[in-house]
C-alpha cells in the first residue's frame, strides 16, 4: 500500500489524535511496509547493522551515551536502515518508517526518540531502535516531532 505524505499526516492526525507542531516529509509517496516486516525481517536487520556498525564495547554502555549514540543517533540509523532494504524491493516511494521525538511522562527535560512505522491508514506502531522492541507511546507523548 503507498500513501502520500499528506495522507499520512491526515491519518496521524485523524485517526490517532496525533498532530504535532513539527511534522517533516522529505519524500511525497511513501510505501508502508507490513508490521510482520517491521517486527520480524527489519527487526533482525537492523539487530545485525548494530552489532557491525557500532564498536567492539558491551552494548548498555553503547545505549546511553548522551551525544554520542544515544537515541536519536539509533533512531536515525533505524531509518537509514529501513530506507536501504526498501530499496532493494524496487517498490516506489520512500518507507513509511519514520522517527519521532517526544517528551516522555510529558516531562520536557527528558526527551527520547523512537522509530514509527505507518503500515496503512488506520495501522500504526512504534518500536526502540537500539533494542529493535515494540513500545508503547501514552496518548499525551505522541505530540512533540515527527520525520519521515
Amino acid at each position: 500500500m503507498q500513501l502520500s505524505a499528506d495522507e499520512i499526516k491526515g491519518s496521524l492526525r485523524n485517526n490517532f489524535g496525533i498532530d504535532p507542531p513539527s511534522i517533516v516529509f522529505a519524500d511525497g509517496l511513501y510505501t508502508c511496509p507490513t508490521r510482520e516486516w517491521f517486527y520480524g525481517e527489519y527487526a533482525r536487520k537492523l539487530r545485525e547493522f548494530w552489532r557491525g556498525a557500532l564498536p567492539k564495547v558491551p552494548w548498555y554502555q553503547r545505549l546511553f551515551r548522551r551525544d554520542a549514540w544515544d537515541c536519536d543517533d539509533y533512531e536515525l540509523g533505524a531509518r537509514f536502515v529501513a530506507r536501504v532494504l526498501h530499496r532493494e524491493t524496487g517498490l516506489p516511494g520512500t518507507i513509511a518508517v519514520g522517527g519521532f521525538w517526544y517528551y516522555r511522562n510529558g516531562d520536557p527535560t527528558d526527551e527520547h526518540a523512537n522509530s514509527l512505522a505507518i503500515f496503512g491508514p488506520n495501522d500504526i506502531g512504534w518500536m526502540e531502535p537500539p533494542i529493535t522492541q515494540a513500545v508503547l507511546v501514552r496518548p499525551d507523548e505522541k505530540s512533540t516531532h515527527y520525520e519521515f
